[in-house]
């Protein structure tokens, strides 16, 4: 149960980390619209405590690779990896600024453009 204390502020972290995200690009309104949309489950226009915490777990749960309640450096590395490999399109172990490009821009589309 000690996995849920942090999730208040987990939930005000990713609500920053989005604005943050967003002020530089030209459509963070839009996406960040879109965002509101997917957390407000019950579709009233209101993001409630309860919403916000389904929103900060569901990340959480994504974060935690190996599903075992807590979020560790091997997590993080075992998804950076895994982001690193999907990145790297011809498997060279490089990353060129080409495919770097293509990453963001999969990215920007599986996250932000689909309603």
């Amino acid at each position: 149960m000690k996995k849920y204390a942090a999730l208040p502020l987990a939930a005000i972290l990713v609500a920053t980390l989005a604005v943050l995200s967003g002020v530089t690009d030209v459509n963070a309104g839009q996406r960040h619209g879109k965002m509101f949309e997917r957390m407000d489950s019950n579709g009233d226009g209101v993001l409630s405590a309860v919403e916000a915490e389904a929103a900060a777990l569901s990340r959480f749960e994504k974060m935690d690779e190996n599903g075992d309640g807590v979020i560790t450096k091997a997590d993080i590395s075992a998804m950076a990896l895994a982001r690193f490999q999907k990145a790297d399109l011809n498997s060279d172990g490089e990353i060129t600024h080409e495919e770097a490009k293509a990453a963001r821009e999969a990215w920007r589309k599986e996250h932000h453009d689909h309603d």
